[in-house]
């Protein structure tokens, strides 16, 4: 990249944040009444140990000293994770490996959200999945509340935001979430059976999906191995248990595809 090319990186994302809080100034906010919620980011405190944790994994050539969690540069939206090296040098983990470690270091507590979808909030801001090519790459703003109109309308008038009104249906195709209410439904429904007392949404039993058919197993899962993930005393034991799970569950996946293809290939046989 070169020092100077950099250099007009950091500058750009400066003018970006600075921009970013402007904008926040000018819709005169009562700060003390917005919550704001970031769904799949680390927000532990130990961001700069998971970055030297990466390095001391097998970074090469000098330690990691910066880490994006969905960079575009790449192969662009929806992004792959990119560490910067101390030596300058840029390395990209193909976003498999992303969704991966999303769904190994997943809390039991997020498997039993409802809300996936912040249909509790004033307004949510998501990937743009569901859009049209070409528009992916955009992020789609759900208004729920006229307060939540207001703010956006007011975004609007200060030129942060250009807004272009889209089809809901095709973003609730697009974000599953039929898909998201039967996962909601499954785990916790054997988070019961684990004798555990799920969260009170006050959801009615009406938004409940069937599980009739279901193969329940892989919710059985995750869910389980999200309870003993919790109970590891140390990070590095975490650590270790995380790199056998993530073993297990790529042999797994392979013999299921083994099986799969061999059930394909006796039914052309047949037809032969």
């Amino acid at each position: 990249m070169g020092r100077a090319k950099w250099r007009r990186h950091v500058q750009t994302v400066d003018r970006m944040w600075r921009e970013i809080r402007a904008g926040d100034e000018a819709l005169a906010l009562d700060y003390g009444k917005v919550q704001l919620y970031q769904d799949g980011l680390p927000n532990c405190g130990h961001e700069p140990q998971i970055v030297r944790d990466l390095a001391r994994a097998g970074m090469p050539r000098g330690e990691a000293v910066y880490l994006e969690y969905r960079n575009k540069r790449w192969r662009g939206w929806p992004g792959d994770v990119y560490v910067r090296s101390r030596d300058g040098r840029d390395h990209f983990l193909d976003r498999s490996a992303r969704m991966i470690g999303k769904d190994t270091f997943t809390p039991a507590r997020c498997r039993l959200c409802f809300d996936k979808l912040n249909v509790l909030s004033d307004l949510a801001v998501g990937d743009g999945w569901g859009l049209t090519a070409g528009r992916e790459d955009q992020s789609v703003v759900l208004v729920r509340t006229s307060l939540g109109q207001e703010v956006l309308d007011s975004a609007a008038r200060a030129g942060v935001v250009r807004p272009e009104a889209v089809d809901p249906t095709l973003v609730f195709k697009g974000q599953a979430a039929e898909r998201r209410r039967l996962e909601w439904t499954a785990y916790t429904a054997l988070w019961r059976k684990m004798g555990r007392e799920p969260p009170q949404f006050g959801i009615e039993p009406r938004w409940q999906a069937s599980l009739e058919g279901v193969d329940l197993r892989p919710f059985r899962r995750r869910l389980g191995w999200a309870v003993r993930l919790e109970q590891a005393g140390s990070r590095q034991e975490a650590l270790r248990m995380a790199r056998r799970y993530i073993f297990l569950t790529e042999v797994l996946r392979r013999l299921t595809l083994r099986r799969v293809l061999a059930a394909l290939w006796r039914r052309v046989k047949r037809l032969w």
